[in-house]
């Protein structure tokens, strides 16, 4: 389904389907100025995605030498079919940071590895590989891009693009501004009805810091329009920054709660106890995959909390715990 979202500039949204995905969908954007087009994301790399996305450009008209991709962030729903573009030809454009992270952790071993330091049973680690997107959906092959950073402008046509680094969500994560519009693409860094997941990453100091200064650096630009990578805008997108932020300070206050009702503990102890949204699963009952995620987040607001001083990590027999 091709939906046109703004006539000046002239905007296109193709709705990419995510199997076996709670975010149900990509939001891949297209611009179009004087016979140039911009792709923004890619879907999954599945013939599911591929169908919808080469079958909405050629329904468009577009002949894919006059197209350029920019992909707002590593994660496989929105590099997935990258290479795609890049062996037809087309210029990919990712965020340096970013970029570096997919080349250096192509390996998910060592991940793994992390996880493991955080108090996931090994089992468990190893089953829940079989469904972590993160895994499974990886691109085929390293593909080639032209970094891109804090402040660049590219030009679709007369179109100006600016660059905004975000780091939170990932830590060279990217939208785009069109100044002269105000219109703003989101990729995953505020959504409308569900809350961006934000993990630990390697050489990044506090995610979830680095996240809610995001926030406000994004607060200061005027958004007549916002658009998100999946689902829908409905609301205003400072109202929206305003509850993310809330949902993160009560996140803050059960973590910290958790840590101080019991015993020393593991990242994932504490994400055990803290309130998921899963259909009323408990911790038992959770996707192993999931579990990966749930863990990740749990990290991300302990890491915070030891940078206020609430919170303190020791190492005990190779596993972190924390009191």
């Amino acid at each position: 389904m091709i939906r046109i979202v703004s006539r000046e500039p002239e905007i296109y949204c193709m709705d990419i389907p995510l199997p076996d995905s709670p975010l149900q969908n990509l939001n891949c954007y297209i611009v179009r100025s004087r016979g140039k087009w911009l792709v923004i994301d890619t879907g999954f790399p599945l013939p599911e995605c591929s169908q919808v996305l080469f079958g909405g450009l050629e329904e468009l008209g577009v002949a894919l030498p006059d197209v350029s991709l920019f992909l707002t962030h590593l994660h496989n729903d929105h590099i997935g079919m990258a290479g795609t573009f890049t062996d037809r030809g087309c210029e990919v454009y990712m965020n340096e940071i970013d970029y570096a992270h997919v080349v250096m952790y192509r390996d998910t071993k060592q991940w793994g590895e992390k996880f493991l330091r955080e108090g996931f049973p090994r089992d468990e680690l190893e089953r829940q590989a079989e469904r972590n997107h993160a895994i499974i959906y990886r691109p085929m092959k390293i593909f080639p891009v032209t970094p891109v950073r804090d402040g660049l402008v590219l030009t679709v046509g007369d179109v100006e693009l600016q660059c905004i680094s975000v780091p939170g969500h990932t830590p060279g994560n990217t939208c785009l501004y069109i100044p002269s519009y105000e219109i703003m693409f989101l990729g995953d860094h505020i959504l409308f009805d569900i809350t961006p997941n934000i993990t630990f990453w390697p050489k990044v100091k506090d995610s979830l810091r680095d996240y809610l200064d995001s926030l406000d650096k994004i607060k200061a630009y005027p958004m007549k329009l916002a658009l998100p990578a999946h689902r829908g805008n409905d609301g205003d997108v400072y109202e929206r920054i305003r509850s993310i932020k809330a949902h993160h300070a009560e996140r803050l206050r059960e973590v910290e709660d958790i840590v101080r009702g019991g015993p020393d503990m593991t990242a994932y102890d504490i994400a055990a106890r803290m309130r998921w949204k899963m259909r009323g699963k408990d911790w038992s009952e959770f996707p192993r995959h999931q579990k990966w995620f749930a863990v990740g987040e749990a990290v991300a607001h302990l890491t915070y909390l030891i940078g206020e001083g609430k919170v303190v990590k020791k190492e005990t027999g190779g596993v972190f715990r924390y009191k």
